[in-house]
């Protein structure tokens, strides 16, 4: 389940800290704030309008562990009174109706050892969810760094707490947003003065501000060279280290994006000169460490297939890859490229020759899971024509450099299956008149069932695998029905019904098919014989006798 951090105070500079008197401010706007951070920390997160009554949900959180809800109480006196604790229980009966895996109620009040103990009760009364209580200290912690908030919360009150701040900083503030630009232009200008061979290009982001160093002017870089140096450290008592240091070994081995987290990184210095060691001055402690690598697009000049051979070496079909990434590192290049529909991606890893020259391949697909089958079909065409022998190879300029040999059995078995399920799927579409994106909840029992509906449509008798099937008798001819079934025995049966499957959520009806049975048998005979209520309607179930399975096949239209 993805972990819940709780945000504490950034620097704020010259130790300037000052924490929301919730207790004079309007309940609504705490409320209203206090969503916002919310929808900031957990991307994803839904608020619920309340006006119509929220059901116990001011916010919901559907995160990869389950569905987390969020309680939000503007509650910030001394203690919670007997009636707020009420509220606080009716909207957790309320929530606890959504089956969340974790509910967390907000207010701007740490609890008190009463308090402590009732949330407990609560606890032990719902412990299939998790509950937690983030208080006054959490929101006080949470809230400091954002002036956007404070400002939406304090309104007055903080503009002047923050500009008394400001006055010790700068001789003035700005009075608005063109005056806000204007300081910002001096400041770049500032510090564009840092160093004669370099220059600092900002842009923001959600996430903060980006500084990228250009050279001022071709050549300037030669000039005066910047190394960076980085040294990692990935303790063998943490989980986690061994899989980021295989993944930053690979960056660097073959190119790529990687971010390693600061918690890795031991040491972390820009080596310049004297003349631009004020603009690459050494940053503090490391969240995160990204390293890019530049792409080669000058390197593109070739064609990337993806093609299915057979052992004879006849190229029976071939799809079109786009590369998207092109890259070098210390050992060799990596290629990634993907087919239109973006469903398809292939990796290819080459050595260089002093490396040993030797080349990896690997082949995936993305998922097919909320997208339309129409849209990723020509992806999965070529494995529509798969046999059991045949291989996947990809091929630059039609010659081929990678054959695909790690699990290839199961994945074309799998990409087979899947391929037929997404053709299969778009005909029972275009027959039914709908469309809709692939479920997220199939099964490749959901996809045998697809293909087999798509068969009976094409007019194919198909076995459909089950081995039992049950007659609903009409009430009051429970009689004449034994005495036609009790002596026949093991029998045959034929009939005609209305077939359809259900995907998604989604009910596609195929049309009338034919039923028919192997020798099947009677297995309720006695309770029958029992019933004496003639307005009942019984059920009379049948088996098959000889390891065998009832055929369907769609009733051809007059």
């Amino acid at each position: 389940m993805e972990q819940i951090g709780h945000r504490g105070v950034e620097d704020l500079g010259a130790a300037w800290v000052s924490f929301i008197q919730w207790k004079d401010k309007d309940p609504n706007l705490i409320e209203q704030a206090i969503k916002t951070l919310l929808l900031s920390l957990f991307p994803g997160a839904r608020p619920i309008d309340g006006r119509g009554g929220d059901d116990g949900r001011d916010l919901r959180w559907d995160s990869s562990g389950g569905l987390v809800i969020f309680e939000i109480k503007s509650f910030a006196r001394v203690r919670l009174t007997a009636s707020q604790r009420r509220e606080v229980e009716r909207s957790l009966k309320r929530a606890v109706k959504h089956n969340p895996v974790r509910w967390i109620l907000i207010l701007p009040l740490d609890h008190s050892p009463s308090e402590e103990r009732w949330f407990d009760r609560l606890k032990e009364q719902n412990r299939g969810i998790e509950l937690e209580w983030w208080g006054l200290t959490w929101l006080n912690l949470s809230f400091a760094p954002r002036d956007d908030l404070r400002r939406l919360v304090e309104s007055e009150d903080y503009e002047l707490l923050r500009r008394a701040h400001e006055v010790d900083i700068e001789g003035r503030v700005p009075a608005n947003l063109t005056a806000s630009v204007g300081r910002l232009n001096v400041l770049m200008n500032r510090t564009q003065e840092l160093s004669p061979y370099w220059r600092a290009d900002f842009s923001t982001a959600p996430d903060g501000i980006t500084v990228t160093y250009n050279e001022r002017f071709p050549g300037a870089a030669d000039l005066d060279p910047v190394q960076l140096r980085a040294i990692f450290r990935f303790p063998t008592s943490d989980g986690r280290a061994a899989a980021a240091e295989r993944r930053l070994k690979d960056a660097l081995d073959y190119g790529g994006d990687i971010e390693v987290d600061g918690r890795y990184v031991e040491n972390f210095e820009i080596m310049s000169s004297l003349a631009s060691r004020a603009m690459f001055e050494a940053p503090g402690p490391l969240e995160r460490f990204a390293l890019s690598s530049l792409d080669s697009p000058k390197d593109r000049g070739f064609t990337l297939q993806m093609a299915v051979v057979a052992t004879t070496g006849e190229v029976k079909y071939r799809l079109p890859m786009q590369v998207d990434q092109h890259t070098a590192g210390v050992r060799g290049v990596r290629i990634r490229a993907r087919d239109a529909t973006e469903s398809l991606e292939a990796e290819l890893k080459v050595d260089r020759k002093d490396q040993g020259g030797r080349l990896s391949a690997r082949i995936t697909w993305r998922g097919v899971t909320g997208k339309f089958p129409y849209k990723i079909r020509p992806g999965f065409e070529i494995f529509t024509r798969v046999e059991r022998d045949d291989h996947i190879e990809l091929r630059i300029d039609n010659q081929s450099v990678a054959r695909h040999h790690a699990g290839t059995a199961r994945f074309l078995v799998e990409a087979r299956l899947c391929a037929d399920m997404i053709v299969a799927l778009e005909k029972l579409q275009d027959h039914c008149k709908q469309t809709f994106p692939i479920p997220d909840d199939i099964t490749w029992k959901d996809a045998h069932d697809i293909i087999a509906a798509a068969q009976v449509l094409s007019g194919q008798s198909i076995r459909t695998g089950r081995t039992g099937i049950e007659l609903s008798i009409k009430p009051g001819h429970v009689a004449s029905f034994l005495k036609t079934a009790r002596p026949l025995g093991i029998t045959h049966l034929r009939g005609e019904m209305i077939y359809g499957i259900t995907c998604g959520g989604h009910q596609m009806n195929i049309g009338r098919v034919f039923i028919t049975t192997p020798r099947v048998r009677l297995t309720n005979l006695a309770e029958l014989e029992a019933i004496a209520d003639i307005a009942s309607e019984p059920v009379a179930r049948y088996v098959c006798v000889d390891d065998d399975s009832i055929d369907m096949q769609l009733v051809a239209p007059n």
